[in-house]
């Protein structure tokens, strides 16, 4: 992951408090798998965000990550059921 695409950003909670919120720039199409650094292939996102779906789901796309899950959940109804 390129360190230059964290860019901190302000946003304010509230009036008196602002706050610093890190954000991402995930891509969609995963760069590996020839996803460009598009305004159509990025989705900005908190940096806390971006590295739990990066530390649950690898670089799997969202259908991946989808299917994997589908997976798992039809392995846990058979264990149930034997």
């Amino acid at each position: 992951m390129k360190k230059k695409n964290r860019k901190p950003k302000k946003v304010v909670v509230s009036k008196s408090i602002p706050v610093v919120v890190l954000i991402d720039h995930h891509h969609i199409i995963n760069r590996q798998d020839g996803g460009k650094a598009t305004e159509k292939n990025l989705l900005l996102t908190k940096r806390v965000r971006h590295e739990g779906w990066h530390a649950t789901f690898g670089h799997k796309t969202l259908k991946q990550a989808i299917a994997l899950l589908q997976r798992i959940d039809r392995a846990k109804e058979a264990q149930i059921e034997n």
